[in-house]
């Protein structure tokens, strides 16, 4: 039994709160709540959630990761934004309890620990501990399976002009108006084009940043190259040798700090553009993130495997994606999965665990926030939870987003063809997954279990390629 727990902090230096509902806040609590939210250190989010409980953590927009010791109370206070941006761990280890924003640096630290000591501060997850006795409980403040969605299909084009209105306010609620240069990540598909078009309407100097392997033209850097054009965007393709590619995977395991071979191939991509992001100066930088889960129009992604020449099954989706359930399981979690076991405590759950290491990690380690106004819960709640049938019959969703834009085409300012497009995976970068990060990865050898045997070396680990990598996530 641990008699008492003193807290340390490893590092938790390098990721500052970004709250995106500054002005409800200020108005709310008085005009030095925000200032108070950014220094952190005299317990002010801590000490509204004593008063106010779960209602005031759910009225805060925006990424953070909070941590308050009340050394009069003996309590130790950790949450997290409802979908988990902004990472947060901790350990028990030897009658202290360690926090840090990365798990490395909790390893790095301290020699001793083992990786299965280690937790994520989940998603929308308020954790406390008694300094005490060591005695930690969990408990949700949201719950976005839970959220009521009272939106009514059968009326879609009112529907699809609450959505508009929706991530119009998002961006402009993300934007930093200190900076003077506003960038985004551009893949060519529908999400980052829409965020793209709203980003070039509300800034004058935008640039959008779009990774090419090996001097290929792929699907999407062409399609990149027509929506910068189109918007008067300036353009900044970054291209990377096969041989750049495959010197980086160690390092990117190690920023992204997941094994699941489909992310691992997406945080590549992200710790190239990171670091270019970084000697550019760019601290904030826009992404359509989100999208893709909300709609569930990741198609199930099989290619053939160079050796063997047969089909290989990289990650099942569809069965998920067919209904609301399966989406929002995506977007946030499952916690009837979570009960069962099937999710990495290390990680968290849905976007916090995949998105979150495979895009958020890479950039926070090179101090650069990703921009996601479709994190938006309304907007997520809206998207995933429009029926299976409905999205079919309009054509999924570049039928629904022909709908959201709708006056932009009729006007002329977006042009329909920038809807006419298949989901293409960023790491994949071209119709039928050739090429790209994916196809130079392959090629040479990096399947699951070297990507696992590079995470277990890094992490002092002992992941194995276990089935649930390739299962479904939707329980009923």
């Amino acid at each position: 039994m641990v008699t008492k727990i003193t807290m340390n902090l490893v590092d938790l230096r390098k990721i500052k709160p970004l709250i995106f509902n500054k002005e409800e806040l200020v108005s709310k609590y008085g005009n030095g709540f925000f200032e108070n939210i950014i220094n952190g250190e005299d317990g002010i989010i801590y000490r509204k959630y004593k008063k106010y409980g779960n209602d005031f953590l759910r009225k805060i927009n925006g990424e953070f990761a909070y941590l308050y010791h009340d050394k009069t109370e003996k309590y130790i206070f950790a949450t997290r934004d409802w979908i988990g941006e902004m990472p947060l761990h901790y350990a028990i280890s030897g009658g202290s309890i360690y926090f840090a924003n990365f798990i490395h640096d909790l390893l790095k630290n301290l020699p001793d620990l083992k990786y299965e000591e280690i937790v994520a501060v989940n998603r929308s997850e308020v954790v406390e501990i008694n300094s005490e006795t060591g005695q930690v409980r969990k408990h949700l403040y949201y719950n976005f399976n839970k959220e009521k969605n009272e939106i009514a299909y059968d009326k879609l084009e009112d529907v699809a002009k609450k959505v508009h209105d929706f991530l119009f306010k998002a961006t402009k609620d993300r934007l930093i108006k200190k900076i003077k240069k506003t960038a985004l990540l551009l893949s060519g598909g529908i999400d980052s084009m829409s965020i793209a078009y709203i980003v070039s309407t509300l800034c004058k100097n935008v640039t959008a940043y779009t990774i090419e392997v090996a001097s290929q033209q792929s699907t999407d850097l062409v399609r990149a190259y027509q929506i910068t054009k189109t918007f008067g965007i300036n353009h900044k393709i970054i291209n990377v040798s096969e041989k750049e590619i495959l010197n980086c995977v160690e390092e990117a395991v190690k920023d992204s700090e997941i094994y699941h071979m489909y992310n691992v191939f997406c945080a590549v991509g992200m710790h190239k553009l990171a670091n270019v992001l970084k000697d550019d100066g760019i601290k904030y930088v826009f992404t359509g993130e989100g999208g893709n889960e909300a709609f569930g129009d990741y198609h199930d992604w099989i290619v053939v495997d160079p050796e063997t020449k047969k089909e290989l099954v990289l990650q099942r989706t569809s069965k998920d994606f067919n209904e609301p359930a399966g989406r929002e399981a995506y977007i946030w979690g499952n916690l009837l999965a979570e009960a069962q076991g099937r999710y990495n405590i290390q990680l968290g759950s849905g976007l916090g665990k995949h998105g979150g290491s495979r895009m958020y990690k890479p950039m926070f380690k090179n101090g650069v926030y990703l921009l996601s106004p479709y994190f938006e819960k309304l907007i997520m709640k809206i998207i995933a939870n429009i029926p299976f049938e409905i999205l079919e019959k309009i054509g999924g969703k570049p039928g629904f987003m022909k709908m959201v834009f709708a006056d932009e085409i009729n006007s002329g300012k977006i042009p329909e063809e920038l809807f006419e497009v298949k989901k293409i995976r960023f790491q994949d970068a071209s119709d039928g997954g050739e090429g790209g990060i994916t196809g130079t990865l392959l090629s040479h050898g990096y399947n699951q279990k070297k990507l696992i045997k590079i995470f277990n070396n890094i992490f002092r680990a002992n992941i194995k390629p276990l089935p649930h990598l390739k299962e479904t996530i939707l329980i009923k």
